[in-house]
């Protein structure tokens, strides 16, 4: 095999395929990256797995004189790109060794046999397409809510659910819950429940931004908005773009009804600006410990927002703020970090919240696409 391309999306390719490369794989060969040339200007097919979640990555514009296949350490190689300072990198097979050439460098690497390399899932079918804009918003407002420990099972990863024209992801760790819901476009009304890893979201956005991959349209022409392709078996998922696929066994469990727990809107609302709300948070938190991990909110009518913290061997906080379209009162208590975890999403300059009472959960609202739940705090 022999090819040559332009270093930096060479280069931005290995970087993501090597954060898949587990440090201490259960096979050698996992450490590596397969590269298969394809000859008659198909390119470069780079791909990397974990055997959890795996990623293909095509390079459409590499110059492919001899096709075939190698697999060669990933992190190594992206370490070596990465120090090069010339523009195009040239691969060729010579015996059984790999040899890089870039400007007036010459490197030699030791192969691994490329059958040996664990073949990828394939998907069949028709698939749900969904706008890239929409996809990033999953990411951005589920994986901060989801369960870091290992023995929540369902809730380490992110709900997809689609059915009909409507998407929700939701991300929970059973105190507080993050739901992102769309209209989509879905001709076909195919449907998807999967619990996703959110490492398989998390590297799909990253190979949106590969750099150098994407072409220019023609002068005049109003490109499509992009699309990524969702396709699903009973144990894996697969997200697809122009120029990668990332593919993911999905997770095993039974998520919690979200419908039931994201509840109506409370009788006690208010409407506060984000900025200030995050400014005061950050603030109050100051004055808490970890034994002390509450925030207290009194909201009263007409239009007033006050937080208090107290910790006896620090001191105590009471701030005021502005809220406006207050109904009711209220004095809850919660921690802080949760609140500021999903204000950090939100696009809009306010959001609304409203509470059922001081020892129910409180609801934050962002538009028509944003939901969280947080369980309050005790005050004793």
């Amino acid at each position: 095999m022999k090819f040559a391309c332009s270093r930096q999306p060479f280069l931005d390719a290995l970087q993501i395929l090597s954060s898949v490369t587990p440090s201490r794989p259960v096979r050698p060969i996992l450490e590596g990256v397969r590269i298969e040339g394809q000859p008659g200007g198909k390119g470069l097919v780079l791909s990397a797995t974990d055997l959890d979640v795996s990623i293909a990555c095509r390079l459409p514009d590499a110059r492919v004189e001899e096709g075939g296949a190698i697999v060669l350490p990933a992190g190594r190689l992206a370490g070596l790109v990465r120090e090069l300072s010339s523009a195009e990198v040239t691969v060729a097979i010579s015996g059984q060794t790999c040899e890089v050439r870039a400007g007036r460098g010459q490197f030699k690497l030791v192969m691994a046999d490329a059958d040996e390399f664990p073949a990828l899932p394939v998907f069949e079918g028709d698939a749900i397409e969904i706008p890239v804009a929409a996809f990033r918003e999953i990411g951005r407002k589920t994986i901060f809510a989801i369960a870091r420990e290992r023995s929540q099972y369902a809730l380490n990863g992110v709900l997809l659910v689609i059915q009909d024209e409507v998407l929700d992801a939701v991300g929970s760790d059973g105190r507080r819950l993050a739901r992102y819901q769309r209209t989509i476009e879905n001709p076909g009304g195919r449907g998807l429940k999967a619990i996703v890893p959110p490492s398989a979201i998390t590297l799909c956005e990253r190979t949106l931004g590969l750099a150098g991959l994407e072409k220019a349209p023609a002068a005049g022409d109003s490109p499509p908005a992009p699309k990524i392709e969702i396709r699903s078996t009973d144990t894996h998922v697969s997200f697809r773009t122009e120029h990668a696929e990332v593919a993911a066994r999905l997770i095993e469990g039974e998520f919690p009804d979200y419908h039931q727990v994201i509840p109506p809107r409370g009788k006690i609302q208010a409407t506060i600006p984000v900025e200030e709300f995050v400014r005061a948070l950050r603030a109050a938190a100051q004055l808490t410990s970890a034994q002390t991990q509450t925030v207290k909110l009194e909201l009263s009518e007409p239009n007033v927002l006050v937080l208090r913290s107290q910790t006896p061997e620090l001191g105590e906080a009471r701030i005021e703020e502005d809220a406006t379209s207050v109904k009711g009162e209220i004095a809850i208590g919660f921690n802080p970090e949760f609140l500021i975890d999903a204000l950090k999403v939100v696009s809009g300059p306010t959001v609304e919240m409203d509470f059922a009472g001081p020892d129910r959960a409180g609801c934050l609202r962002a538009g028509d696409d944003f939901v969280y739940v947080v369980m309050p705090m005790s005050l004793d």
